[in-house]
């Protein structure tokens, strides 16, 4: 029998490790353990290091592609980043071994990263070959000229696999064809679901979570932070934890200094369990501006928690208003969101127990043996 082999190449670079990566690196250990000879390949991070070294535990072969500079921090960054480093990424990118590889994976955080003018020599040899889109921002405008390389490295690809079932449409809009071989996928939480799930914790105090990256223009952090800094919730039993790292982590530690608001929201830094995070809260918030479905919301979910989010990408598809959780109009309604929340809070448990089975009826199985059994079928 001829022995599998599958490329994986993952395009996320806004910080060392998101969650969009759990899918593809999960998929590429159980492939390895199957038998297949997988490779990886991914932008350097010194802290990817670990999860890196997992993969090569697993049986798969690294390689990572050149990063100096990417802060661009200051004008020697910058250059660094603006010529070296492109040049030193686009010969890399050629060189990858794609034709040894029967399926490479093209995994993005957005929609058209892969479109990149740097990875033509990379795209332009690819045979068969995968492109994953894990959300797409309102009001993207992509210029001619990569929309033109967009619209034919879609129309070439063998699957085309959405995080969400609105991305697709969208995309169509923007490129002006229709997607061939189109499919949704579940990102794979980071836990055994539990049934019974763990009950809420006795309160007061209201513990309330957010999981995701420090990015504030994307998760909007700040408008939570805003507001749990009104007068109504001065007096209210009421703490925020932060979770995750990310670019905008001192304005948003900056924020909550200046909000006097350090007593009560905590900044509590990258989740390296994320169960345990959640089981300590009584109430995910992910009103995102950008989203797909978070995975912190599929977690929570699991876990019992209600959640509240904003209407982004599927999440009103997973979340039923009133339900599961609660449904505010977008980031900048999380105010309305937490007060309705808050007005709940005796039905929270309930809402937890709504939100689990939801979650079990949406994931009757391995998110990730879902993606494999795709890529076999394209």
């Amino acid at each position: 029998m001829t022995r599998r082999s599958i490329l994986f190449v993952s395009l996320m670079n806004g910080a060392a490790w998101g969650g969009s990566e759990e899918l593809w690196s999960k998929a590429a250990a159980r492939a390895a353990s199957r038998g297949a000879r997988v490779a990886c390949a991914v932008f350097r991070w010194p802290e990817k290091a670990a999860r890196l070294e997992a993969l090569r535990g697993a049986g798969c072969e690294i390689f990572e592609l050149p990063n100096g500079g990417r802060a661009r921090g200051n004008p020697i960054e910058k250059l660094e980043y603006e010529t070296w480093t492109r040049l030193q990424r686009r010969r890399a990118l050629g060189r990858l071994p794609a034709e040894q590889f029967d399926h490479v994976v093209v995994n993005q955080g957005g929609c058209q990263e892969v479109a990149a003018r740097e990875l033509a020599p990379f795209t332009g040899r690819l045979r068969w070959f995968a492109l994953t889109y894990h959300s797409l921002a309102d009001g993207l405008v992509l210029s001619r000229a990569r929309a033109a390389r967009l619209r034919d490295l879609v129309q070439r690809a063998s699957a085309n696999l959405f995080a969400s079932a609105r991305i697709a449409p969208v995309l169509e809009g923007l490129l002006g064809i229709s997607i061939p071989r189109a499919r949704v996928f579940v990102n794979p939480i980071g836990f055994e679901v539990e049934t019974p799930p763990p009950p809420l914790p006795p309160a007061p105090p209201y513990r309330l979570a957010t999981l995701s990256a420090l990015q504030l223009r994307v998760k909007a952090q700040d408008r939570l932070v805003e507001a749990l800094a009104r007068p109504e919730w001065r007096d209210r039993p009421v703490e925020l934890e932060i979770w995750g790292d990310g670019p905008d982590a001192p304005a948003l530690r900056a924020l909550v200094e200046r909000l006097g608001l350090s007593s009560r929201v905590r900044l509590m830094g990258h989740a390296d369990d994320p169960r345990a995070a959640l089981v300590r809260a009584h109430l995910l918030v992910q009103a995102s501006r950008v989203e797909a479905v978070g995975i912190s919301v599929m977690e929570a979910m699991a876990l019992g928690r209600p959640v509240l989010v904003s209407r982004v990408g599927d999440m009103p598809l997973w979340v039923e208003h009133g339900v599961g959780g609660i449904v505010c109009e977008s980031a900048d309604d999380v105010a309305v969101g937490l007060e309705e929340a808050w007005a709940r809070r005796a039905d929270w448990a309930r809402m937890g127990a709504a939100a689990h089975l939801a979650y079990r009826a949406r994931c009757p199985r391995s998110a990730v043996d879902e993606f494999l059994d795709s890529l076999e079928a394209a």
